[in-house]
């Protein structure tokens, strides 16, 4: 694999500047690690940005990701989504993290973004829409109170969830190396191991309680839970097909998710 040039005069932030994110864990609500001039709590979007390396945050992943949202706002639904407290129809202050995440993501693929309200019905307002978003960013810079900061800003949108994880894909592939490097015995037991048709019930059970997400967690939550899927080419394939209309995922996902 080619890599880029190292270049000794180039500066960094000391930050993660340059990445692949998944966004996981999306609420609306209050934290005592973010509050206002007047100590206070504020109401905020936090996420986790889930990332491939395990070197970045903690094992991978970013996490408690404050997207500011502004003044004005309440959490309903047990901050699943926000509505003006004064009820008027009103976006995000571009001036907020999260506007200026919409804002950037509109810029790059504003017909991916509009595709997801029309397609789920869930608006910027509400964690499920944000809840598996793949995206690259990197620090950008920007002027907050007449002084120069950076932040990590979209720079490509990918989707939601179209994709296996690759930190899901490695796992997978050390546990069948490991397998092709354990002595005979293990391989003879091997051969006892579950079916296609018992890790074909698991992805199903797996699939009918995951988040309507686009397939994101139904794909890594397969991928932790299900002991030998790794193992099975055929099982692997009705875990990584999200979007074949007669796939699983899109036959039984989130049907049984209240």
């Amino acid at each position: 694999m080619a890599h880029e040039e190292f270049d000794p005069f180039a500066t960094t932030t000391g930050l993660a500047d340059d990445l692949d994110i998944t966004i996981r864990n999306f609420r609306f609500g209050l934290d005592p690690a973010y509050t206002n001039q007047d100590d206070e709590m504020t109401l905020t979007g936090i996420c986790d940005f889930a990332t491939d390396d395990p070197d970045v945050g903690t094992n991978g992943t970013i996490e408690n990701q404050f997207l500011t949202i502004g003044k004005g706002w309440e959490a309903i639904d047990g901050g699943k989504a926000v509505q003006r407290e004064d009820g008027r129809p009103k976006g995000f202050n571009n001036s907020t993290y999260l506007g200026a995440i919409i804002d950037a993501c509109l810029a790059l693929d504003e017909n991916k973004m509009r595709s997801r309200m029309e397609e789920t019905k869930l608006t910027p307002m509400h964690a499920g829409f944000w809840e598996g978003l793949q995206l690259h960013m990197e620090q950008t810079e920007y002027t907050a109170f007449d002084k120069k900061r950076t932040r990590l800003l979209p720079t490509e949108v990918k989707g939601w969830g179209a994709a296996k994880p690759k930190a899901a894909k490695k796992a997978a592939a050390k546990k069948v190396a490991a397998k092709k490097a354990a002595p005979k015995v293990e391989e003879e037991a091997e051969e006892t191991g579950p079916t296609l048709e018992s890790l074909k019930a698991a992805i199903i059970a797996i699939a009918k309680t995951s988040e309507d997400d686009g397939g994101a967690t139904f794909i890594e939550r397969c991928y932790s839970e299900i002991d030998g899927l790794d193992a099975s080419d055929e099982a692997m394939a009705l875990v990584d097909d999200v979007e074949s209309e007669d796939s699983i995922w899109q036959t039984v996902g989130a049907t049984e998710v209240e």
